[in-house]
């Protein structure tokens, strides 16, 4: 299986930076979140609870239907990318160190 790094369209040069895509995308409302909406949701669970609720909500680790012309189901998004869920915990993690580092406007 080769993996395809791809979230949203979008192609990345490494997993890290897909997940980090990925954990932006959930905790920014894909980026339409206010500074305050952010900060509040990320202080109200811990990284692997909003990585398991990104993977429930998105159905990252749903498989697809079957593949007619292999005749079994389509790999996940966490299989064809190779990422678990910890690995998606890590990079709210690395968004979690930046928030606390960043002043939203208005501040």
């Amino acid at each position: 299986m080769t993996v395809r790094l791809e979230f949203q369209e979008a192609i990345y040069q490494t997993p890290r930076q897909m997940l980090s895509a990925i954990a932006y995308a959930w905790a920014t409302g894909c980026g339409h979140d206010s500074g305050e909406t952010v900060a509040a949701y990320i202080a109200a669970g811990t990284d692997l609870e909003h990585a398991e609720e990104a993977i429930r909500g998105w159905g990252l680790d749903q498989v697809g239907d079957e593949e007619l012309w292999r005749g079994e189901p389509s790999p996940s998004h966490m299989q064809l990318n190779g990422y678990t869920a910890e690995d998606l915990a890590a990079a709210f993690g690395r968004f979690r160190e930046h928030l606390a580092n960043v002043a939203f406007e208005g501040e």
